[in-house]
């Protein structure tokens, strides 16, 4: 598993590099097309890096395919930053599709930070 996100990586940093798709392709004996599927599913993962409430689930549980899951179930709900997260509670969650109990508690771990965290401001400008 591990050996395949490393090659991944190389596929997706060659490229990025210039090398095309049927370099990789002869280098890694595999189609091109697999090559461009490889690349693409890479970009994805990339580009969740600058999403930050994909970032913020990732920090509490450090899973991505969780962090994932939970960015899609909340996205789907229509909350998309921390302030609609914070009115969030267990019943509205239950509620979800998609949103199992570890699912569940991730969200809630992360409300409840967050809340901490905003009680902690208004402290702070009194």
């Amino acid at each position: 598993m591990q050996e395949n996100k490393e090659r991944n990586r190389k596929i997706y940093d060659s490229i990025n590099q210039g090398s095309s798709y049927a370099e990789m392709a002869a280098e890694y004996g595999v189609c091109e097309h697999r090559i461009k599927i490889i690349y693409e599913q890479v970009q994805k993962k990339e580009d969740k890096k600058d999403d930050r409430l994909y970032n913020l689930l990732y920090e509490f549980s450090e899973n991505e395919q969780l962090s994932t899951k939970a960015c899609t179930v909340l996205r789907r709900a229509g909350v998309d930053n921390q302030t609609a997260i914070v009115k969030l509670d267990r019943k509205q969650l239950r509620k979800l599709r998609g949103c199992g109990a570890m699912m569940e508690e991730l969200i809630m771990r992360v409300i409840e930070e967050l809340r901490k965290d905003e009680s902690c401001d208004k402290m702070s400008e009194m």
